[in-house]
């Protein structure tokens, strides 16, 4: 029945978004586009909301009762046995809810309460909500002790350090300022590997490998290699080149392994047995590599040269 608790909570955010009665980043900036207050049509808006509502209750109640009254019924019937062996493995446990995570509750509330009112009454936008959400984050984070190492040791996928952050640079005074650039998601990934000191940092793509002589009719993928090897070749910028220097700088800095591949083949990259793993043991290099990549080659697209590919 895990996947009732899921449907809850996707019905229920789905049927909140696209019924939204005060949600500053659809209705309120939807109703400044039309040239009306938000507060026109309000009462039509819940009325909606309570509709749907009752109807998403009925429908989740409803295909409850139906796998209750035969489990068969569960379009994911055929992972029971898998469900039940992961989330069934620990059932004795006793989950306190702390005090903590009740302040933090209270203070997530207060803080879309506080939106609420500035959004209606003290004129704010997208600057000043900007500013308390990032105030928010701050102060519960700090205050709950979160981080990536903690949620990482806890089992938890953690989605972070992702590109299209803000850039900001310090300057001689100590001053943060933002700058025009781009922030690489591979450049990224790699720095938070080395701050969490990862054994393995892997960059999924839709390509199979990096490959030498990419383009031509002799392209072939490249197994296992060294940094040092890598460094005498040259990769296309944009495409293949930030994740090689990724790769390289994770495992110079201490990784045991950066693998470079498929989105569908991360453990055979892991084991070896698929993508392009870079180790910074120079007998992998030696084994694995012609002797034709320890050489510079150009960033032509003839024999020899190596080019890459997102």
């Amino acid at each position: 029945m895990t996947h009732l608790a899921v449907a809850v909570i996707l019905l229920g955010a789905g049927i909140g978004v696209l019924r939204s009665t005060i949600n500053a980043f659809s209705t309120v900036i939807a109703s400044d586009a039309a040239g009306v207050t938000f507060g026109q049509g309000l009462w039509l808006r819940i009325a909606i909301l309570v509709v749907t509502w009752a109807v998403t209750v009925a429908f989740v109640m409803r295909y409850a009762a139906r796998v209750k009254a035969d489990p068969s019924k569960s379009l994911v019937f055929d992972r029971k046995a898998t469900n039940e062996a992961h989330f069934l493995k620990d059932t004795t446990a006793d989950v306190a809810f702390t005090r903590l995570q009740q302040l933090v509750l209270v203070l997530f509330a207060l803080t879309f309460a506080v939106m609420i009112w500035g959004v209606s009454s003290g004129e704010w936008w997208m600057a000043e909500m900007s500013a308390l959400f990032l105030a928010a984050a701050i102060v519960i984070g700090v205050m709950a002790r979160l981080g990536e190492g903690r949620l990482v040791e806890a089992g938890v996928c953690v989605i972070c350090a992702g590109g299209g952050g803000i850039p900001v640079v310090r300057g001689v005074d100590g001053k943060m300022e933002g700058v025009e650039a781009v922030i690489d998601k591979d450049r990224t990934a790699a720095l938070l590997a080395m701050a969490l000191g990862a054994d393995v940092l892997l960059m999924l793509t839709d390509v199979e490998a990096v490959f030498r002589d990419w383009g031509t009719p002799t392209q072939s993928p490249i197994g296992r290699i060294a940094p040092d090897a890598l460094d005498a070749m040259d990769f296309a910028l944009g495409s293949m080149a930030p994740k090689i220097t990724s790769a390289c700088d994770f495992v110079r800095a201490g990784g045991r392994l950066a693998g470079i591949g498929r989105l569908q083949d991360p453990r055979a990259i892991v084991e070896g047995r698929a993508g392009t793993q870079i180790r910074v043991e120079t007998s992998v290099s030696e084994r694995r590599l012609p002797p034709r990549e320890a050489a510079k080659i150009s960033t032509g697209r003839k024999p020899g040269s190596v080019q890459g590919h997102l």
